[in-house]
């Protein structure tokens, strides 16, 4: 017997940023200061009317004239920096062959990547129950991130309504607690990746069960004149073509710097320069870090595991390039060229088109309104999708906040005074701004979140379908997905787990 069951749970997304005046930003301001200034300088000089305004209007057209959906001035910066780059020359790239494998290496890998991925340096130590953990270390941001794999989300699509929002809820606590002020931890990334299954683990098992048989139990089973045990490989090669692997994976980025304690985060025994033990004060290190995770992923029913060296440079060898790593020992990772155009990037014989989410759900939805989204797979292509979380501290997140709320009071004012109607945009942003404030005195935690989506193909005319593919699924999910055009290369560098994107306004 069951009882009546209870409403269903909803979830409700901000607003976002509402502008500086008149839901105008800082540079759709500064255009149109730039054109008014421009007209009236003109009508001093004695300039005919007409020609005077031409500078406004054209401020004007810049600002509200859409463009592929885009006002004209959003596409200033992707057209200026591809123009750029490919006028330095960075548009395309080559890595230099090695002629010998690299010798006196203790950790076995070498990072080659463009200049977009910074210099990261992959290091490996050995845990204290004999397992490997891969660091990511930047040296020019001195920060350093552990990639782990984790398990146990794939049951939530199955649940019920009630218990979705249950592991929501203690999936959000796990998050808030690693990005509650004086955590060690800078950045969180949380990556979704679906493509077509490549382990032949099950094809190869038939194969050799089949010629065991053949070998050892004389002629095969014969059923209404078909070949059973032949049958079976054929079997495991028409499952595995349409087959989709979904893998989950989270990316933890932390401080690496602590003074004079230049290798402790790297020291797999806890120890600094000095030989002071894990206990003294100073930066923390990448074993502790990954346990931290481990626990509290724990506790919300996830079971993640800390990836070794071998694990991660074949992430980042499939992710890129859409092939599987060199074997261990084996040096260099990374792609041997890389070719930046308007509309993709090419790393290898790998294309991949990003979209950035531009819009979040503005009506309220339940514990799976990602799911479209996150299902979607594009037949002979892989999707991945990337959520960058930046804890914002308490003290700077109600400073914003309470900025904000004056922004929107005087933004009503004067939307009041100007004679302008209010809309519910306004309305809503208003009462979102207030809200916000609420949670935050009453003790919720900050998170800055930028979302991305990757599409990759193994060739350029794949993209466009895929791409339409990946859109619709967005749309089902009420998201808004945009192509990074212009800026494909720097996408794409933000989907890997590097923790390499910086939301707007983070300082």
């Amino acid at each position: 017997m069951t009882g009546e069951a209870g409403p269903a749970p909803t979830y409700r997304f901000g607003s976002g940023p509402a502008g500086l005046w008149l839901g105008l930003g800082p540079s759709r301001l500064g255009v149109l200061g730039g054109g008014l200034l421009a007209a009236v300088t003109g009508l001093y000089l004695g300039a005919p009317i007409p020609v005077a305004m031409l500078p406004l209007l054209a401020a004007a057209g810049a600002v509200w004239l859409p463009v592929a959906g885009r006002p004209v001035l959003a596409w200033a910066p992707p057209v200026a920096g591809h123009a750029a780059w490919r006028l330095v020359g960075r548009a395309g790239w080559t890595a230099p062959v090695p002629v010998h494998p690299l010798a006196g290496r203790t950790d076995g890998y070498r990072l080659r990547l463009p200049a977009e991925y910074g210099r990261l340096r992959l290091q490996t130590q050995s845990l204290a129950d004999g397992a490997e953990l891969a660091v990511l270390t930047d040296p020019a941001a001195r920060t350093a991130t552990v990639v782990l794999a984790v398990a146990g989300a794939d049951r939530f699509p199955l649940l019920p309504p009630a218990e979705q929002d249950r592991l929501l809820a203690g999936w959000g606590q796990a998050l808030a607690a690693l990005a509650a002020d004086g955590s060690r931890v800078r950045r969180l990334q949380w990556i979704e990746q679906a493509g077509p299954e490549s382990r032949r683990d099950p094809v190869d098992w038939m194969r050799a069960h089949a010629d065991r048989v053949d070998r050892n139990a004389g002629p095969p089973a014969d059923i209404g004149g078909t070949d059973v045990d032949a049958d079976y490989p054929a079997f495991a090669e028409g499952l595995l073509a349409g087959a989709v692997r979904h893998r989950v994976f989270l990316a933890v980025q932390f401080d690496a710097t602590a003074g004079r304690h230049s290798r402790r985060s790297l020291d797999s025994g806890g120890r600094d320069d000095h030989g002071r033990g894990a206990g003294a004060p100073g930066r923390a290190t990448a074993s502790e870090v990954a346990r931290q995770v481990v626990d509290l992923l724990l506790g919300a029913e996830l079971v993640a595991r800390p990836l070794g060296g071998a694990e991660t440079a074949g992430l980042l060898a499939e992710l890129l390039t859409g092939r599987a790593a060199a074997p261990a020992g084996v040096g260099t990772v990374g792609p041997v060229s890389r070719r930046a155009g308007w509309d993709a990037v090419r790393l290898d014989d790998a294309h991949h088109r990003v979209f950035a989410v531009t819009g979040w759900p503005r009506l309220p939805v339940g514990p799976s309104w990602l799911e479209p989204l996150l299902l979607a797979a594009p037949a002979g292509a892989a999707r991945t999708v990337s959520l960058h979380l930046v804890p914002v501290p308490a003290a700077a997140a109600l400073r914003r906040s309470r900025s904000a709320r004056a922004r929107a009071e005087l933004d009503r004012a004067d939307r009041s005074r100007l004679g302008f109607v209010p809309t519910a945009g306004t309305d809503q942003a208003a009462a979102d701004v207030v809200d916000a404030e609420a949670e935050l005195v009453a003790g919720y935690a900050t998170v800055q979140v930028a979302g991305l989506v990757a599409v990759t193909t193994a060739s350029a005319a794949e993209l466009d379908q895929a791409g339409r593919a990946l859109r619709a699924a967005a749309a089902l999910a009420h998201l808004e997905l945009a192509p990074l055009h212009g800026r494909h290369a720097q996408g794409l560098a933000a989907c890997l787990p590097l923790c390499r994107l910086r939301p707007a306004g983070d300082g």
